[in-house]
């Protein structure tokens, strides 16, 4: 992919005690969302909650700052971290990523929007439904080319869940 740094090991600038992984791909990222929603909601005390929220406020403005794209330590987009509408709708290079990476993108939104409360991820969510087609682009789905082999990809299956349960948990849209 353009622009993608080798993958390498880093000390945190945030804990130096911590090590982080270099070029990031999406499938982490839906980890931490599912893991931190739920961890938030069946198990965290109030302290617990109050950290969380501060990851993911950090986690998700770094996402927002960069035009819905996973930037890793060296400045450069990772890899697989990409949900930019000027990406995952117009370059063809990307066009494989629509339909999961739209949904990932809405799942750690609403996410935010309900762990931090910030009202910026509740608009930049509309905002991909409303004016990018990110509901449409989910349709897309299982459908067509994305439903026949050799599209099928089960790990994007398990991908799906874990943004699909928290998505399906918060929205009250119908």
């Amino acid at each position: 992919a353009p622009g993608v740094d080798e993958k390498v090991w880093y000390r945190s600038k945030v804990d130096p005690k911590l090590w982080c992984k270099g070029d990031t791909s999406s499938d982490e990222i839906d980890g931490h969302y599912f893991a931190w929603y739920v961890y938030h909601e069946l198990v965290a005390d109030e302290s617990e909650k109050k950290e969380i929220a501060s990851v993911v406020r950090r986690v998700t403005d770094h996402i927002l700052k960069h035009d819905l794209t996973l930037i890793d330590h060296t400045g450069i987009k990772t890899r697989w971290g990409i949900w930019a509408p000027s990406l995952i709708n117009l370059d063809p290079f990307y066009y494989d990523l629509r339909p999961l990476n739209s949904l990932e993108i809405l799942c750690f939104l609403k996410v935010a929007s309900h762990i931090v409360g910030d009202p910026r991820y509740a608009r930049a969510y509309d905002d991909l439904i409303e004016k990018h087609h990110y509901l449409v682009n989910a349709l897309m789905m299982r459908r067509g080319e994305y439903g026949q082999w050799p599209y099928i990809n089960h790990s994007d299956d398990e991908l799906l869940y874990v943004v699909y349960y928290p998505l399906l948990m918060l929205e009250k849209d119908p």
